[in-house]
Formats: structure tokens, sequence, C-alpha cells
């Protein structure tokens, strides 16, 4: 019989302080970003009012930074470099 090689076999995976590996730890982060796509995503007006909503904060961004820079242009053209 021959047995097939596994490295598992001579190094097994570190354990934590409690004994879980960090194989077993869900961060936060990613329990919100699976129901935000199981709950969210998964659906199809929910995604609409989400892609909407980053449009609209996409539109102000650009409205913003847009009167930033005019206002930068006028200031400079009014008092110079």
């Amino acid at each position: 019989m021959l047995l097939e090689w596994n490295w598992a076999m001579f190094f097994p995976p570190a354990r934590g302080i409690f004994g879980f590996s960090a194989a077993h730890f869900v961060s936060p982060s990613s329990k919100l970003r699976h129901w935000f796509r199981r709950v969210v995503l998964s659906r199809g007006w929910p995604t609409f009012i989400v892609m909407g909503l980053a449009l609209f904060v996409f539109g102000v961004g650009t409205y913003n930074i847009f009167m930033l820079l005019s206002a930068n242009v006028g200031l400079i053209a009014q008092y110079g470099w």
C-alpha cells in the first residue's frame, strides 16, 4: 500500500491561546460583508437603491471637487501665485 505525502502529518496547524486556529476566526467585517451580499445584493431592488446611493455620493463628491478647484483657480487668478 502506497501512502500519500502530506505536510500536515509533520506540521499541524498552529493553535491559538484558546485552542482555535486562525481559520476558525471570522472577523466582524467578514460577517457584515456576507450579510450585505446575502440580504442586499441577492435582490434586485435593494441593489438598485445601493447603486443609486453610490451614484449620488459620487456626484456630490465630484461637484465638491469641482467647486474646490474653481475656488482655488479664482484665488490664484485674483492674488497671483
